[in-house]
């Protein structure tokens, strides 16, 4: 690589080539020296983590934040999307949490976890706010974590809030008590509501070919 008179050469042995790390590198010397950069090795997509939570590992919802940004930058994601719990009292935080917590972040997305078992009517007056204050993008349903099946007819005002903001609408699968969000009621639920975008989280693994037919 060669700026004006000054070359730079990297030389190492194949085992301890570290591909990642070569290219953050000269995504950063691209930055500096654009030209010099071969264009196989210049970062021209962006990277996005779609489901993360707060870290766990953290105290306090301050240091939960500060993680996940250290961690971000750390692996060279440029954007994410931050799910809250449908829980009020929850170690990755709630909907209110998560949409305040990172407010003043402009690289984090929060999707709101909601729940017709957990003081409902609130939570769907809380998401509409957020929706309308362009705070939350889509929103969350914790089928399977929570005892209720994605067909349930108490999911209207979910449905509704979603086609009315023009969101999302995600839903857990897979693993234990994957019944309540099996890919017959996915497919009962989209078939009703044109339009509607339902994201299955988790692909119902380790099950993942129930997908296909979708």
């Amino acid at each position: 690589l060669s700026y004006d008179q000054m070359e730079l050469t990297v030389a190492c042995s194949g085992e301890a080539f570290d591909k990642p790390a070569f290219e953050r590198f000269l995504f950063w010397l691209h930055s500096m020296i654009s030209d010099s950069v071969p264009p196989l090795y210049r970062k021209d997509r962006r990277i996005i983590d779609a489901h993360l939570h707060l870290p766990v590992s953290e105290g306090g919802r301050q240091k939960q934040k500060e993680k996940l940004l250290f961690d971000l930058a750390q692996n060279g994601v440029d954007a994410c999307v931050v799910i809250a719990d449908s829980e009020q009292e929850s170690t990755i935080g709630n909907t209110r949490e998560c949409a305040a917590l990172f407010s003043d972040a402009p690289n984090v997305f929060v999707v709101g976890g909601i729940s017709p078992l957990i003081d409902y009517q609130a939570q769907l007056s809380l998401c509409e706010t957020l929706l309308q204050e362009k705070k939350i993008i889509a929103l969350k349903l914790f089928t399977g974590h929570e005892a209720f099946f994605l067909s349930d007819e108490r999911l209207e005002p979910v449905w509704a809030l979603a086609k009315k903001y023009d969101v999302p609408v995600l839903f857990h699968s897979g693993w234990e008590n994957a019944q309540y969000g099996d890919a017959q009621y996915a497919a009962q639920v989209a078939g009703k509501r044109p339009g509607l975008k339902l994201v299955c989280c988790h692909c119902w693994y380790p099950q993942i070919e129930k997908c296909m037919p979708l």
